[in-house]
């Protein structure tokens, strides 16, 4: 007998998967291995037909970070739910420890007799008793926060495999990482430390006032010196493009006045925003595909501490100062640990929409959040 001869399926294209979504079913295209030209063109109608089919469309996207975003994740449903806003969402799309809560809220929904509606329900009503206030999926999720090894103890295969599992990574990344790499790892850490600049007890300091002006006039400063470097990179755009100036200035040059600023500008814009805002607001230019699509927006809330946060997350908050953004590799919450992270994405949400108000339409949602970032929210 001959032997049987396998042959792998042809890869499915961007184009592919997005017309099999808008479907609703799986189907016989197979097209990533055509040439780029046409794989262009083919995407290019997707976008036209997704466009013409579903005008207005909204995905919710849980990051990543392990247990820690695993935990603000549901703070955040609970607040979107409070706001009528969770069941507005078309699509849901996770991502590592973001996952952990979209397969838990994608499996309540299922096993819940009335589905979706009655999950937003019970995420958005009030607390009925002291000793379980809380539904009992979300109960089984504090139960179960230790994903990672929910066996522990010296006898516990969970937790030697994941020691094991812990001590190959990191002698596999000892052998390949070199000191110097180590060292530029630090800049992003220093960044951060930049970006959680303000101290705490500044509200007890005598001279309160005055350093809040300071503090409002490095903000400013620090926007203004991030355009600056935007419009230097621009400028040597313009001179050196061959349909202006077309300069033909030398690679230091670019390197020196193109890319640089450009660096520069991300960074401080990201201090900027990082100490200024619960959320960002930002638009998706679908109409820079040439496409008769309209422009998307899409809202990122971060977890951020600006002083005005419920007295259980301030207190854990001044006795851990990396709190919100204590390592990933910390995946052992505690229950106060736990409780701060839920508490800080409902509160991210109440503080963008108002612990009272009810938005009734994801557009009244969005316009709520510029509001808000502009300073101009009732």
């Amino acid at each position: 007998m001959g032997k049987e001869i396998h042959r792998a399926a042809r890869p499915k294209s961007l184009a592919d998967i997005l017309a099999e979504e808008l479907d609703g079913e799986l189907g016989d295209e197979q097209t990533q291995e055509l040439p780029v030209v046409e794989k262009q063109a083919r995407l290019t109608a997707v976008y036209e037909r997704i466009h013409r089919e579903q005008p207005e469309r909204s995905a919710l996207c849980l990051s990543g970070g392990g247990i820690r975003s695993a935990i603000f994740g549901p703070g955040i449903l609970q607040g979107l739910a409070k706001t009528r806003m969770l069941g507005s969402f078309d699509y849901l799309s996770t991502v590592s420890g973001g996952g952990y809560v979209g397969g838990w809220l994608t499996a309540w929904i299922k096993n819940h007799p009335r589905g979706a509606d009655g999950v937003f329900e019970e995420l958005q009503r009030h607390p009925d008793f002291t000793v379980n206030p809380e539904p009992q999926p979300i109960r089984h999720l504090r139960t179960f926060s230790n994903y990672l090894t929910p066996k522990t103890g010296l006898t516990s295969v969970d937790s030697w495999t994941l020691i094991a599992t812990y001590l190959r990574n990191m002698f596999l990344n000892w052998l390949v990482l070199i000191s110097w790499l180590a060292a530029a790892m630090m800049i992003p850490r220093l960044h951060l430390a930049a970006i959680l600049l303000p101290p705490e007890g500044w509200n007890l300091s005598p001279d309160y006032l005055q350093i809040v002006r300071r503090y409002d006039v490095g903000l400013t400063i620090l926007l203004v010196i991030g355009f600056l470097l935007i419009a230097v990179a621009m400028a040597y755009s313009i001179l050196d493009v061959p349909s202006t100036g077309n300069a033909r200035f030398s690679q230091n040059r670019f390197l020196k006045y193109r890319q640089l600023p450009l660096l520069m500008a991300s960074l401080v814009l990201t201090e900027w925003w990082g100490m200024i805002n619960h959320s960002a607001f930002g638009t998706i230019n679908y109409s820079a595909l040439g496409g008769p699509g309209t422009d998307g927006s899409f809202i990122y809330i971060k977890p951020v501490v600006s002083g005005d946060e419920p007295p259980d997350v301030a207190n854990y908050a001044a006795a851990h100062s990396e709190f919100p953004h204590e390592s990933a590799t910390d995946q052992w919450f505690g229950e106060s640990q736990l409780e701060s992270y839920r508490l800080l994405g409902l509160h991210a949400v109440e503080v963008i929409c108002g612990k009272d108000w009810i938005p009734s339409t994801l557009p009244l949602f969005f316009e709520t959040v510029k509001k808000d970032l502009a300073g101009t929210k009732a």
